[in-house]
């Protein structure tokens, strides 16, 4: 705005410099919550698809649904608690399990 001399213009007319510079903070406020927003709502998502890819598609593993688990506990009241040793999603097996209460 100075090779043209606009501030100059805007400033014998009356305006101020605050008010000259609102839209530009205005932008770069708006630009940094949107930068924000993106930071903890998709990056996250992004992030856990890219690496999903990763092991999948390049490395050739099995998904994480289909694979195998060792030494499992689940919770399913207060007091209520299963182990078990080895669950096998692709065979349909599980070994060793065991319920306390």
């Amino acid at each position: 705005m100075s090779r043209q001399h606009e501030l100059t213009a805007l400033k014998t007319a009356g305006v101020s410099l605050y008010r000259v510079s609102l839209p530009i903070f205005l932008l770069a406020f708006g630009v940094s919550v949107g930068a924000g927003v993106f930071q903890r709502t998709l990056i996250p998502v992004l992030n856990s698809k890219g690496e999903e890819v990763d092991r999948i598609k390049i490395r050739g593993e099995l998904p994480r649904h289909l694979q195998r688990r060792a030494q499992i506990w689940y919770r399913s009241s207060e007091s209520r608690f299963f182990r078990v040793d080895l669950l096998d999603p692709a065979d349909r097996q599980t070994d060793g399990v065991m319920f306390l209460e």
